[in-house]
């Protein structure tokens, strides 16, 4: 099976990351780089462009409200691009506008989790806060999840201590990238450069 490294903000898109690298054949090498936001993932950028000219990286990265800033995940890659040759090696995806939009693009998996037959977003990329979006969803569903993964002061609403443990559980088990796919562009580009990789190496 061939490899990748795969870099990521946070702990829950490195079990995305891991699913979407699994679904196209390939096996996550080594440690995943977790970087504690975007801020650093960009930080790092360059080490990880250095990095593809030996082996493949995926690097995903949330788009996030500041869309209006960038209005697309182009216009977003060109600014940490900066000029600078990408080799083949690198997938730099965007996830539109969150990863949690990809996590809701699977409504079987979503009715798994929440229980009941919630309304679920028939185009999740368009939403401009899919984390808050599915922090409302959570927030009525059955209690062991609603009490572990939404924290909520006054009118506002917040991941809890166990969001990346309980929904990262999930996206290993139940969520399917394939069926997400069907339901998100940004997801089913970043599938299919990755299974063109894959059948073409």
């Amino acid at each position: 099976m061939k490899s990748l490294v795969l870099a990521v903000e946070d702990a829950l898109s490195e079990h995305v990351g891991r699913k979407i690298a699994y679904t196209t054949g390939l096996s996550v090498t080594e440690q995943p780089h977790i970087n504690n936001g975007k801020s650093n993932l960009q930080k790092n950028f360059p080490k990880y462009c250095q990095l593809a000219q030996r082996e493949a990286v995926l690097l995903i990265v949330d788009m996030d409200r500041s869309s209006n800033k960038r209005p697309c995940p182009s216009a977003l890659i060109n600014e940490w691009v900066r000029g600078r040759t990408i080799p083949p090696k690198m997938f730099f995806r965007v996830a539109v506008h969150e990863v949690e939009a990809w996590l809701m693009a699977d409504h079987e998996a979503m009715r798994a989790l929440l229980g009941g037959q919630p309304k679920l977003p028939t185009n999740p990329d368009s939403l401009e806060d899919p984390k808050m979006e599915l922090l409302n969803l959570l927030k009525r569903t059955r209690k062991y999840v609603r009490d572990n993964v939404v924290r909520v002061s006054g009118s506002e609403l917040s991941q809890g201590l166990e969001y990346n443990a309980v929904l990262g559980k999930w996206v290993d088990e139940t969520w399917s990238p394939e069926r997400a796919a069907q339901k998100s562009d940004s997801l089913g580009r970043a599938l299919r450069r990755l299974q063109a990789y894959n059948n073409n190496c």
